[in-house]
């Protein structure tokens, strides 16, 4: 089923497959802008379609900017997980869709904020040991890592260091290196940006990976049992 709508300037191609996967294309000018894959289990009409996305956006520019604003400073995990079962009470209600939180965050994209904190905190570190080395906070940081034997375990610096480890960056802290080309080349200008483009790259792959060591695809011929199984036999 393929619907063609008008909204905000874009034309929006909605194509369903099957009674579950619904793609949503947007084109400007003749151009694909975004897309967008929601795998709801409803069946989507044009309005309920642009409905949906129009919801999508707003919560994720009135709830979930607000909630990644200062993940990076909650020290524990229990704090992490006491604010993943809020923001995932919220999009439940904002969908009206009331199922386990994380085949919803897999249809919509978003990430568990444990993996997002951990790119927050080695976003940080990176704009303290190579973007902006000379600022105070920086230079404080410094000196945090110079003496973390004798600091806390939920010091900044420790939990920097906890990150590395949970994306696999490939390097041992608070070593940076190797840097990808796409960082560290002299075109790119905005190094940051680069880096934490390349953070949200591995955000996705350990997630990706966490989700199918967690439920194995289904290599005998059977048809997946669940809503799990089915999303994971996607990938």
């Amino acid at each position: 089923m393929i619907g063609i709508f008008r909204s905000a300037g874009y034309y929006a191609f909605h194509i369903g497959i099957g009674d579950s996967l619904n793609v949503i294309v947007f084109v400007s000018n003749g151009v694909v802008v975004r897309g967008v894959v929601i795998l709801l289990n409803f069946a989507f009409d044009g309005t309920m379609c642009m409905e949906a996305l129009m919801r999508l956006q707003m919560w994720r520019s009135c709830v979930l900017t607000q909630a990644l604003e200062n993940l990076r400073y909650l020290r524990t995990k229990g704090q992490v997980q006491q604010w993943q079962a809020v923001l995932s009470l919220s999009l439940k209600r904002t969908f009206g869709h009331f199922e386990q939180p994380l085949p919803m965050s897999l249809d919509l994209g978003i990430p568990p904020l444990a993996l997002q904190q951990a790119k927050q905190l080695c976003l940080m570190h990176f704009r303290y040991t190579y973007g902006a080395p000379s600022i105070m906070l920086a230079r404080l940081y410094a000196l945090r890592v110079a003496n973390m034997m004798a600091s806390p375990n939920d010091g900044m610096e420790h939990r920097i260091q906890r990150a590395y480890a949970a994306l696999d960056m490939g390097a041992l802290y608070p070593s940076l290196a190797p840097l990808p080309l796409s960082v560290s080349g002299n075109a790119t200008k905005h190094k940051e940006k680069a880096y934490g483009r390349v953070l949200k790259t591995r955000v996705s792959e350990v997630w990706r990976q966490a989700v199918l060591r967690d439920s194995p695809r289904v290599t005998d011929g059977s048809p997946p049992q669940g809503r799990m199984a089915a999303f994971v036999n996607r990938l």
